[in-house]
């Protein structure tokens, strides 16, 4: 499972919408809906907002590992 897998994945187990997650990293919908229908990871640059909306180490969102 890769990255974009991961990050959608949490989403759902935590009951975030794609619109409000959008909101909360500084991202357009447009670019969220790109990561997820183009299968294209986010830029290093959101990753550290990525984790802190997803609550989530980085380690667990880049490598899969807790």
């Amino acid at each position: 499972m890769g990255i974009m897998e991961r990050m959608f994945n949490r989403l759902k187990e935590i009951g975030r919408t794609e619109a409000s997650f959008a909101r909360q990293i500084g991202a357009s919908r447009s670019t969220v809906n790109d990561w997820k229908n183009k299968k294209q990871n986010p830029g290093s640059d959101r990753i550290m907002k990525i984790c802190g909306v997803l609550e989530i180490t980085p380690e667990e969102l880049l490598a899969g590992t807790e």
